[in-house]
């Protein structure tokens, strides 16, 4: 009791009552020093020496607390989730608040009609409306995204710089978030968002009243403006938004990259090269569809056993064919709960047990399966949901590279074909001649052109009769060709033949040959009789450039010379020395 109530005084009161007990000890020696009086000294002293003792062990005085306040000491028994975040979603709910209130608040500090963020996709080239507060919505563009060149946000985006504009001309997209035509706003101010170096958004402001912004008002943007700027970094929505613009750059370059590609097996070597640039994996196999029961592999890398390129397996034996025959995309994700091996290809493939999870996407055209991409890593769960979207959107895009460059390779092997014999035109010409003058420089053998015009006499020329014709023509010339030469229709009746290997002395022959073979020849089309007449000349080696224009100027002077000396003749080129035989 007795401490107590001590403890209910203040440290004042109890160091007046400790000075009084010492006053009186003191006063005490003065007095006769009877036997009650030492009893009474005594009882002061131990008094005194208590409030002393006491005084020191009391603990320190603290203020009372307020109401509604919270003491230091009890923060650590507030839960850990008291701000009850549990998904991305509560994120965006709480950084959608924030932009609220703090859009709300610059709207009646400057006194604004409209305030509005506009996010930058660079990729797309456009601003993104984010977040608006106006006293006329229904102004706004419906579609929350317009071209980045337009108006005044883009001023501010092109000069990095902040923008008062307090007159505002006439100008249908002057400011380019209001409807066509709907701008009521006289007085403009922005100012870019900032992310380190990167601006990432515009903070815009208007008024319908003109002079109605000043410097100090855009200063007062401008620290909105970088509020924003930690507030969407802390709550990891510009994480979000660099990630979106990552993966639609990703998938820009991808499309613009696979756009330059003009051939199959070129398709193939870029995806090879840059899937694994965009999806981590440890494996990387591509394999097309030969036909209903086949399939062949046309890259791999990674360890691949005893699998290697050109491998042809069955459709019906591993999970790359089953994703083929069903045109199912195929996502496992942990193959150690499967007991037994699963073969990719072909059951006899060596196993490869360290390859944890995988993912498989057909590149196919509506029902007509092309090929498959496989993707394998030594992680078990390495592939996700977006993984398989960002290669699926890869996989329709080599889908229609795929059918271009077949189309394409179709219309060029036939523009080089001519329809009526079957045999390569003058576009084959142009294209090989180039290649095998080149090829023989390099492995130095001989390469000569030999140019014929063939004509014959039949009482009717009708094209029905003239194809039959060259058809029999060319039954009396192919037999003497050896399978490293060509034969090229030029025209109507101008054929050259590209004579690989052959020296000057065999040239000859063969030219010989073909004259004394056509000219012999008498046939019979359609109850007619036709006789061929052949003129022929000879370029050699020496004088070939792989300047095609040039070389059939050449052929042309060198077949005038021939049918100079008439018909069934051949002319040898040798730099203006003609000879004939």
């Amino acid at each position: 009791m007795f401490i107590n109530y001590f403890q209910s005084h203040s440290e004042r009161i109890r160091s007046l009552i400790v000075l009084g007990g010492v006053i009186i000890l003191f006063t005490a020696g003065f007095l006769p020093q009877s036997l009650p009086w030492i009893v009474l000294s005594i009882l002061v002293f131990v008094a005194v020496i208590s409030l002393i003792i006491i005084q020191n062990h009391l603990p320190a005085e603290t203020p009372p607390k307020e109401e509604g306040t919270t003491d230091i000491n009890d923060m650590g028994n507030i839960p850990q989730d008291w701000i009850k975040i549990a998904n991305d979603q509560d994120v965006e709910e709480l950084f959608q608040k924030f932009l609220d209130s703090s859009l709300q608040l610059v709207k009646r500090v400057l006194i604004s009609n409209t305030v509005i963020l506009l996010f930058v996709n660079y990729s797309k080239k456009e601003f993104s409306v984010r977040h608006c507060i106006s006293n006329n919505p229904d102004l706004i563009l419906p579609q929350n995204s317009f071209d980045i060149q337009k108006g005044l946000p883009s001023l501010v985006l092109r000069n990095r710089l902040a923008l008062i504009e307090n007159h505002l001309p006439e100008g249908q997209e002057i400011i380019p978030y209001y409807r066509l035509n709907k701008n009521p706003s006289h007085s403009f101010a922005a100012v870019p968002v900032y992310y380190k170096d990167l601006i990432f958004g515009v903070l815009c402001v208007d008024s319908e009243v003109e002079e109605a912004y000043s410097t100090d008002d855009l200063e007062i943007l401008k620290h909105f403006g970088s509020l924003i700027s930690v507030q969407l970094f802390g709550s990891n929505k510009l994480y979000e938004y660099e990630a979106e613009n990552w993966l639609v750059n990703t998938l820009f370059d991808v499309s613009q990259q696979m756009n330059q590609i003009s051939s199959v097996g070129s398709l193939w070597n870029y995806l090879m090269k840059k899937i694994p640039e965009v999806i981590n994996c440890d494996r990387l196999s591509i394999s097309r569809k030969i036909d209903d029961g086949k399939g062949q592999i046309v890259g791999i890398n990674g360890g691949v056993g005893n699998l290697k390129n050109d491998r042809i397996f069955s459709l019906n034996e591993g999970i790359v064919g089953w994703v083929m025959r069903k045109n199912q995309p195929l996502l496992v994700e942990d193959f150690s709960k499967k007991e037994n091996y699963v073969p990719r290809f072909y059951s006899q493939e060596t196993p490869t047990k360290e390859y944890m999870s995988l993912l498989i996407l057909p590149i196919a055209s509506s029902k007509n399966i092309l090929a498959a991409i496989c993707l394998e890593s030594f992680r078990a769960k390495n592939f996700k949901e977006q993984h398989k979207r960002i290669l699926q959107t890869i996989c329709n895009h080599a889908a229609t590279i795929y059918l271009t460059t077949q189309s394409l390779e179709s219309l060029r092997l036939e523009s080089f074909k001519d329809s009526q014999l079957e045999i390569e035109n003058v576009n084959a010409f142009k294209f090989i001649f180039p290649k095998e003058m080149h090829r023989a420089k390099s492995l130095n053998y001989p390469l000569s052109l030999i140019f014929i015009n063939v004509e014959f006499q039949a009482k009717e020329t009708v094209p029905e009769i003239v194809g039959r014709a060259l058809n029999e023509f060319l039954s009396l010339v192919l037999p003497y060709l050896s399978r490293s030469d060509y034969i090229f229709r030029l025209s109507s009746e101008a054929f050259v033949i590209l004579a690989s290997g052959r020296n000057e002395n065999a040239n000859k022959d063969l030219a010989g040959t073909i004259v004394q073979r056509v000219s012999s020849k008498k046939i019979w089309v359609d109850g007619q009789v036709a006789d061929f007449m052949v003129n022929m000349g000879i370029i050699a080696q020496p004088w070939l450039t792989e300047d095609c224009q040039k070389i059939l100027q050449l052929g042309e002077e060198t077949m005038k010379l021939s049918k100079l000396q008439g018909y069934n003749k051949i002319a040898n080129y040798a730099k203006g020395d003609n000879i004939t035989a």
